[in-house]
């Protein structure tokens, strides 16, 4: 294994509870993209309050708001179809490092 000491959880990020302060890290590969956009903000503050203090979240995010349908055939000849009507997300296109720590 990879990561022998960490602990995955399998679950519905937007509902899951987990106590202030619990994880050293929280990553969330090519999963945020699929929660609706207006939703993303709430969830992002709940990560941070599970993360302990100097605690690292690791994401992948899309680069800018987008909840059209894009026929471009880019999607590996199909679409994928969320929930709340998006077909297909852009990937990003970039990396970013958010801190509230200067530096």
């Amino acid at each position: 294994m990879l990561v022998p000491d960490a602990v995955f959880v399998h679950g519905d990020v937007t509902t899951v509870e987990f106590a202030p302060a619990s994880f050293n890290a929280v990553v969330a590969m090519y999963a945020l993209i699929h929660i609706p956009w207006e939703q993303q903000r709430a969830l992002l503050e709940r990560i941070v309050a599970w993360l302990r203090p100097g605690g690292w979240f690791l994401g992948t995010m899309g680069h800018r708001a987008w909840t059209g349908i894009d026929d471009d055939g880019s999607a590996g000849g199909g679409h994928v179809v969320e929930p709340h009507g998006r077909r297909r997300h852009q990937p990003a296109l970039d990396h970013s490092v958010w801190s509230d720590r200067p530096g």
